[in-house]
């Protein structure tokens, strides 16, 4: 998350600034000729130096345009609600 080109960068956002370690990634379902499909997943600790929480969201068969960033811009914001949670309710 802190790696400038990162794909999870500016996705998280937790209270007292904790920082959040995250990974995410896709993989294609789609032959050649059909319909753009793939899962799109992430995994998140916090905090990111001594983890305490991991929270792993992944969305499957996501029809959505795919980049470098679709598990980041998809399931990103899934997985820091439930960190957030977690987080502020342990």
């Amino acid at each position: 998350v802190k790696g400038p080109n990162g794909t999870a960068q500016g996705r998280f956002s937790l209270s007292n600034g904790i920082q959040v370690a995250a990974k995410t990634g896709t993989a294609q379902l789609n032959p050649k000729g059909q319909e753009q499909r793939s899962h799109a997943w992430i995994t998140a600790f916090a905090p990111a130096k001594a983890p305490q929480v991991v929270v792993t969201v992944m969305l499957k068969g996501v029809n959505a345009v795919i980049s470098a960033g679709t598990g980041g811009r998809l399931a990103g914001p899934i997985a820091n609600q439930l960190l957030s949670y977690a987080v502020l309710n342990p």
